[in-house]
């Protein structure tokens, strides 16, 4: 705050003491522009509660999850450095607790804090401070300072950031704890939404493709997130490599393309823009996606002429339960060749539609062979084998023997569930 120049933000500041800017190389040729929704505050959010440990630590809780920033407003001496730690838990003692997002930083110093904004004091009255240029995922807020402050429960304000889609959809019932899970679901989509969809708001903030692709119904059941995902698949046929693979976080600054980038994830190069047809019967960005759909299926197609492939990530994080991931990869190939031909068939490609319905029809003949078999119905339990019947391809009369049944795990383990994200998407369909 001591370097502040008063008025820098305004139309009539005097810059002439300024350096000049520098001028860099265009990074691109192919400049366009993007008609996403604009990443804004969206809700201004007060604190709830303040914890005042002592005269230089307090502890801020806004009493709810969210991706964004804040405001402190704060007096002291010149040169008093105020530390804000922005965290989603606390420790039994009220101070917050990082250890279940900063598990990966690795600073070299502590001048490279993790989410945290460091304001020192002018000493000339009251600063005023809001990062502009980051934003992070949290609940709580610790407030440190070299010397005493003194802080109310006013003195932060948080923000609530994120692409600032419309809502369209809507769920109220009689029950407040359905209608609560469908307000917190929206909350982690929306603060999951900076520009593209990302996988958390505090630790990676990467757009994690199998993530994105998980969400996408409730994503356009609720929002007008369509030139969202326009622009995330435009980002998806920047970063394609020629023989059709992806990496499984997009953008990218070139790391995702190791061995495990497969279907599991990277399967939004199809699921994600068929699904844009289905809800809004926009077929553009299926069109613009269509030869790089075919890139993708070819390359499995090459390297797993069987129609079965290991190729991705499993049912990432389950909670007990381990299932195939040759079953679940090779669920997605089929997933993916069935949108292509369907998506053939829609533009009238009447070979590439042949091509790839029998492609479809060989891999989930593969799959039946292999995993619908007498010796193979063991699928009644929760994990990423119920993809089975979800994806249309669960051979007839064996529908209710390759998924469980509403409540069958949950009475024999406090989990309603054991599965990670993949059966997780398919399990609550099932308790329909």
């Amino acid at each position: 705050a001591r370097l502040e120049q008063k008025g820098w933000n305004t139309a009539d500041f005097d810059d002439s003491k300024w350096k000049e800017a520098g001028y860099r190389a265009v990074p691109s040729q192919n400049v366009v522009s993007q008609q996403v929704q604009p990443i804004r505050i969206v809700e201004t959010i007060p604190a709830k509660a303040l914890k005042k440990v002592n005269d230089t630590t307090y502890v801020f809780d806004f009493a709810r999850n969210m991706s964004g920033v804040t405001r402190i407003k704060v007096s002291g001496e010149e040169g008093t450095v105020v530390r804000l730690k922005h965290g989603e838990r606390i420790y039994d003692n009220g101070r917050v607790n990082m250890s279940n997002i900063d598990v990966y930083h690795r600073p070299v110093d502590d001048k490279d804090p993790f989410q945290m904004d460091i304001l020192i004091l002018s000493g000339k009255g009251e600063d005023e401070f809001m990062a502009r240029f980051n934003y992070k995922g949290f609940r709580y807020v610790e407030v440190t300072s070299s010397k005493p402050v003194a802080l109310d429960q006013n003195s932060l304000t948080a923000y609530f950031v994120h692409s600032d889609v419309p809502q369209k959809g809507e769920i109220n019932t009689s029950n407040p704890l359905v209608n609560r899970l469908w307000w917190a679901t929206n909350n982690a989509y929306l603060s999951n939404l900076m520009g593209y969809p990302t996988d958390c708001p505090q630790r990676e903030k990467n757009g994690w493709t199998g993530d994105g692709h998980f969400a996408i119904e409730t994503a356009l059941y609720n929002y007008d997130g369509i030139t969202v995902y326009e622009k995330w698949l435009a980002d998806h046929r920047d970063e394609q490599q020629p023989n059709g693979v992806l990496p499984d976080i997009i953008p990218t600054g070139g790391w995702g393309y190791g061995t495990d980038n497969g279907l599991d994830w990277t399967s939004t190069i199809a699921i994600i823009p068929w699904n844009i047809y289905l809800f809004y019967g926009d077929s553009k960005l299926l069109a613009d996606c269509y030869e790089n759909i075919k890139r993708y299926v070819d390359y499995v197609d090459r390297t797993s002429p069987s129609g079965l492939t290991s190729w991705g990530r499993g049912d990432w994080v389950p909670v007990k339960s381990h299932s195939s991931k040759e079953l679940t990869s090779s669920v997605y190939f089929y997933v993916d060749t069935k949108i292509l031909a369907n998506a053939a068939k829609l533009f009238n490609k009447q070979e590439d539609y042949k091509h790839y319905q029998a492609l479809a029809e060989k891999i989930r003949q593969a799959i039946n062979d292999k995993y619908q078999g007498n010796r193979h119905i063991r699928q009644r339990r929760s994990d990423g084998t119920e993809r089975t019947a979800d994806v249309g391809y669960c051979p007839q009369g064996y529908e209710s023997k390759s998924s469980p049944q509403p409540g069958e795990e949950g009475g024999r383990s406090r989990f309603p569930s054991g599965c990670g994200c993949i059966g997780s998407q398919s399990h609550t369909e099932r308790l329909e």
